[in-house]
């Protein structure tokens, strides 16, 4: 299992470059959660952070090895459409929820 609490701030806004492949800025253009993004941005980042925990053995790359494929539910709370990719290939269902400015991911399996 892999779990991530985050602060929803406008600083993710800075670094998602380093984290987003070119498919989930596209994701960030289709999916409004808010006016700024931060939200989405922020859950993002959890549902890798989350990912990264689930793997558990370090030296990955949140952009190439980790990937974010699509988003259902609502603003509050849903799924994320997930695949790792190293030395093997995983699809994964990561579970999001918001509460006042935190954002909590996590992944079982």
């Amino acid at each position: 299992m892999g779990i991530d609490v985050e602060l929803v701030t406008p600083k993710i806004e800075k670094i998602k470059e380093k984290f987003l492949n070119s498919e989930e800025m596209q994701l960030l253009q289709e999916n409004q959660f808010s006016e700024t993004n931060v939200e989405l941005i922020t859950l993002l980042w959890s549902a890798k952070e989350a990912m990264y925990k689930w793997y558990g053995k370090g030296s990955i790359s949140f952009k190439r090895n980790l990937s974010i494929n699509g988003i259902t539910g609502q603003n509050q709370k849903g799924l994320l459409n997930a695949r790792f990719s190293k030395e093997f290939v995983q699809d994964l269902e990561i579970e999001y929820r918001f509460f006042d400015a935190l954002c909590l991911a996590w992944v079982e399996g």
